[in-house]
């Protein structure tokens, strides 16, 4: 099944105390996003900045992701990967 593979560009983190933070552009858009790819089925978060979305009938859902990284600034990537994907996982120990 084809799917896309969704990158944003995570801003450098501010402050080099024992508390560093994300930019607030930063997690506005991932509390956005968690709200717009929630009604998404088989949609994988891989990493903090990376998502593995199903193509089927997801057009609307990219537009606002998309439409989200721009409204903050943040660069990003829409990758379309035909075929099957896995993604691979690490083994807890």
């Amino acid at each position: 099944m084809p799917q896309f593979l969704f990158v944003v560009e995570v801003p450098p983190m501010k402050g080099i105390s024992t508390a560093p933070h994300y930019p607030t552009a930063w997690t506005e858009f991932e509390d956005e996003a968690n709200t717009i790819l929630k009604p998404v089925k088989a949609c994988t978060r891989l990493q903090l900045n990376v998502w593995l979305i199903p193509a089927e009938n997801t057009l609307p859902f990219l537009v606002s992701m998309s439409a989200a990284c721009t409204a903050r600034g943040l660069s990003y990537s829409a990758l379309l990967l035909s075929g099957d994907v896995t993604p691979m996982t690490p083994t807890a120990k």
